[in-house]
């Protein structure tokens, strides 16, 4: 996290404040998982809204600007595999590429056009 803190290219971690208070945050990777190379690069990863936070739409928010900073850097379109969080996902326009599995356990692997 240190290090994605002073990157204003991928890859980097968005985070979401309230004063200064951490309220989330979400990464943009090249890499998720060595298994799901060939699928291509970019990749959203490891959102998390603090639980005290949730319900409020601040995960729409930093998926949001994540797919906005992909799109800022070339990138045509941004993935992400999920094993429980898929219908969140699709409301917000991700669309489901195939499932699959990763280390014994189901996921969905998605992508949305950034352009």
């Amino acid at each position: 996290l240190e290090d994605h803190a002073t990157r204003r290219g991928l890859p980097t971690t968005l985070v979401l404040l309230d004063g200064e208070a951490l309220r989330g945050s979400v990464s943009v990777v090249l890499e998720d998982a060595p298994e799901l190379r060939e699928q291509g690069s970019p990749w959203l990863a490891s959102l998390y809204v603090v639980p005290e936070a949730r319900g409020r739409g601040l995960g729409k928010q930093l998926v949001s600007a994540a797919v906005d900073l992909a799109a800022r850097e070339g990138a045509r379109q941004l993935l992400l595999f999920t094993p429980d969080r898929a219908d969140f996902y699709r409301h917000l326009g991700w669309c489901l590429v195939t499932r699959t599995a990763l280390k014994g356990t189901a996921v969905d692997l998605m992508e949305i056009k950034t352009a």
